[in-house]
């Protein structure tokens, strides 16, 4: 077992490093689109400025050897003689323009060099680009084996733990049967004085198979029996609150199951009276405490009861009820000086009086205002 959880751990951990891999790579690609998406657009803006350029030069030589004898715009003859030789004889203007055709010659050259760079720039991020490409396929091919690897060791894991449970079931069942077998075997052997020795050896199997089933159920015994103990202490202290009778039982019961009380038969959740409801909460209670104390088992022991009378009224047999609980409350508290029970209540019998420690009203409240 701590072989193949070894695999499968570093299994898992190989298949993380993969899926990170595979994120790197396209986060890479990702860049690397971007980078040919730039560059792209750097490749037609230097096609552009070199078509410029070069539709410059070429107008720059026609216009300078272009001679008008009549105005563009309104038809009038004109001739070279009506200016000056550094002035324009269309518009009678002195010439601005600051570029010689060498100039513009010189730059579109440099433009055709760097169109050329950005072009090979972006062949290379294209064969990067590509191989990158084959990387991540690279990368999920080899997480897909992988997860395939995992699934079937994962099956393979269950599946033996299946046949050794199912194993471990018969082999208890087996068990048994030879329990019983050999308790036969006892009965029938013992009228043989012959079969004595044979007896004794059984006898010894006997005793060895049942200390193996009762090794086995000591757990589920020791637990039915505290849940036994709280049982008894629940009814106990139930009886003493004088609960109604009514039900399909006699007697009430603890749920081993969610550990919830179970009034006569009837579950705590099917309870429509708050009065018995609370009496059954208080009873419940009692006896969680109570067996934690008796059984060594770890509970706080500190029971906070808000609203006792707030249920039970004043009429027919709940104030009798409510004073059974408040006795009830008083003779457990004295008797266990380790378990702490606090009643916050509106209704206090006289009897219960002299264990008051704090009394609230509106004008004396816990928490005081800032002005007190």
């Amino acid at each position: 077992m701590p072989h193949e959880t070894s695999d499968t751990a570093d299994l898992q951990a190989d298949i993380l490093e993969v899926e990170r891999r595979a994120g790197r790579l396209q986060g890479a690609i990702g860049a690397e689109q971007q980078s040919l998406r730039n560059l792209g657009e750097l490749i037609n803006q230097l096609e552009a400025q070199s078509g410029k350029l070069t539709r410059s030069i070429v107008s720059g030589k026609h216009l300078t050897d272009l001679e008008f004898v009549a105005c563009p715009r309104c038809g009038t003859d004109v001739d070279s003689v009506r200016s000056a030789e550094h002035v324009c004889y269309l518009c009678l203007q002195k010439p601005s323009l600051k570029f010689s055709r060498e100039i513009l010659v010189a730059e579109q050259g440099g433009v055709e060099e760097q169109l050329k760079e950005a072009q090979d720039l972006s062949r290379e991020r294209e064969a990067r680009l590509a191989g990158l490409r084959d990387e991540l396929d690279g990368a999920g091919r080899e997480l897909t084996a992988k997860k395939l690897e995992l699934e079937f060791q994962t099956r393979t894991f269950v599946s033996d733990e299946a046949t050794r449970i199912a194993s471990a079931a018969a082999q208890r069942a087996r068990l048994t049967a030879r329990s019983e077998q050999l308790r036969e075997y006892l009965n029938v052997l013992a009228k043989v004085d012959e079969a004595e020795q044979l007896a004794a050896r059984l006898t010894v199997d006997k005793e060895t198979l049942e200390q193996e089933l009762a090794a086995a159920m000591a757990e589920s015994g020791d637990s039915q029996r505290k849940v036994a103990h709280l049982k008894g202490r629940f009814n106990e202290m139930l009886e003493q609150l004088r609960p109604p009778r009514f039900g399909e039982l006699d007697v009430s019961d603890i749920n081993a199951q969610t550990y919830l009380p179970v009034y006569r038969g009837r579950a705590f959740a099917e309870i429509s009276s708050p009065g018995l409801a609370t009496l059954i909460n208080v009873a419940h209670a009692l006896a969680h405490h109570l067996t934690a104390l008796e059984l060594g088992l770890k509970l706080p022991q500190i029971l906070v009861i808000d609203g006792l009378s707030e249920h039970l009224g004043q009429e027919g047999l709940d104030p009798d009820r409510l004073m059974a609980t408040y006795d009830l409350l008083m003779d457990t508290s004295s008797r266990h000086t380790d378990l702490q029970v606090i009643v916050v209540d509106n209704e206090i019998p006289k009897r219960a009086r002299r264990f008051v420690r704090l009394e609230l009203s509106e004008d004396d409240r816990l928490i005081r205002s800032l002005d007190a």
